[in-house]
């Protein structure tokens, strides 16, 4: 396992990836302090990133996994890692899936998604095998028929979920009728998505001696791990891994970092594991408080850079790119409001501001763009895993502001209130 210093890490990537060397050149070879370097801008992080004439990475790919980042269709996204990097990431996780509230003998059905270079099957997979303890290993996937899920468990007397909340509420649906069967479950794992109490008071309702709803930890095919589950901590509430990253909350009106518990920012992430695609000061998209300072986090949310919908991400640059497509120079400015629908899926409402008056007509045509320009949206809205998309137009005065700045809030998340 190998695990850089922040001077080594910095200096490599300086020296072998364009894009590094070109965010660090006002920056001296030496003595200036890390919290002084700048923040990636995950726009042009991913515009560095490509197929071809990568100015990204520090090398050649010629060993290792890749793998699609962010479920996007738009730009080409991938993420690279290294093999030792990829047992280096997979070891910390798993190492810590005992904090988490794993135990010997605990019987996991593997509910994450795999293939079309999605990460999260092979993931867990992995980590469950580089853990200290002893699981079995049930490797079902988020893909497989409800029935043939509820006859492994059945059959098996599988006691752990481990899968995306909408995988697992749909697989709770379906066992309503069966309690005794729901009974097997003691504990369920989830990641990928945010669980909120909506879908929580329904997993401990069908699965009343399910003692531990938790996340199975925090992380990111961008990034790497950002942080293990903590079975006796708050809901949300994950630890820093202190030996091989470094995770800032950083303010987002001053620039500053956050040191101090309770106070809301920007995740600012840093992998000192990994070299070919090295990740330095990289925005992951979500909001957090500091519950123990340097130690313990909370999620709160996503930040402006873009949106999460179940199993759906789109970034607001995609977002930005599809009205431009489909609306042109009539766009002063657009607003994302995420929260709950009464059906309790997310829903995205996209407030935009025209330079004139928009019809019905109008209106339907944003959203059939949208689908087409975002199958996965479609896909995912046709499932019943996120509500349908409402496109409102309205005046710029309409358009919710941060009341210290006045800056326009390009997305709002309700879903954490």
């Amino acid at each position: 396992m190998t695990i850089y210093s922040v001077p080594d890490l910095i200096k490599f990537a300086r020296e072998k990836s364009d894009y590094y060397r070109d965010l660090y050149t006002k920056f001296p070879q030496h003595d200036f302090a890390f919290h002084d370097l700048p923040i990636v801008s995950a726009e042009n992080f991913w515009r560095a990133n490509t197929l071809e004439d990568n100015h990204l990475l520090t090398g050649p790919v010629s060993s290792g996994v890749v793998f699609k980042s962010g479920g996007t269709t738009g730009l080409p996204k991938f993420s690279v890692f290294l093999k030792e990097e990829w047992e280096t990431f997979t070891k910390c996780f798993g190492e810590e899936f005992k904090s988490a509230g794993f135990q010997n003998g605990d019987k996991v059905a593997n509910l994450f998604y795999a293939g079309e270079l999605y990460a999260s099957f092979l993931f867990i997979t992995k980590s469950m095998e580089q853990t200290s303890l002893d699981l079995i290993h049930y490797p079902l996937s988020g893909a497989a028929k409800l029935e043939s899920m509820i006859e492994t468990i059945h059959s098996h007397r599988i006691n752990v979920l481990a899968g995306v909340p909408t995988t697992i509420i749909q697989l709770a649906h379906e066992l309503t009728s069966r309690p005794q069967m729901a009974r097997l479950i003691t504990k369920i794992f989830y990641g990928g998505e945010s669980l909120f109490p909506d879908q929580r008071a329904i997993l401990s309702r069908v699965f009343p001696c399910a003692r531990i709803i938790s996340s199975i930890g925090y992380a990111s095919v961008d990034g790497g791990h950002l942080g293990f589950a903590i079975a006796d901590g708050a809901h949300g509430e994950h630890g820093v891994f202190r030996d091989s990253t470094i995770i800032e909350i950083i303010d987002n009106e001053t620039g500053k970092a956050i040191t101090k518990p309770g106070i809301q920012g920007r995740l600012i992430y840093t992998n000192l594991t990994r070299s070919l695609m090295p990740i330095i000061r990289y925005p992951v998209g979500d909001e957090a408080v500091w519950t123990v300072p340097g130690e313990r986090f909370i999620i709160k949310g996503r930040t402006e850079e873009g949106i999460r919908l179940g199993p759906v991400t789109i970034t607001s640059e995609e977002i930005r790119q599809i009205l431009d497509q489909c609306l042109g120079n009539q766009v002063m400015a657009f607003q994302s409001i995420i929260e709950r629908a009464s059906s309790s899926l997310d829903k995205l409402i996209l407030k935009i501001a025209l330079t004139s008056p928009a019809s019905t007509e109008l209106s339907n045509a944003v959203e059939a763009h949208f689908m087409t320009a975002r199958p996965m949206l479609k896909d995912s809205i046709l499932k019943q895993l996120v509500a349908p998309i409402q496109i409102h137009f309205c005046k710029l005065t309409e358009l919710e502001k941060n009341p210290r700045t006045g800056k326009l809030c390009i997305v709002i998340d309700k879903r954490f209130n």
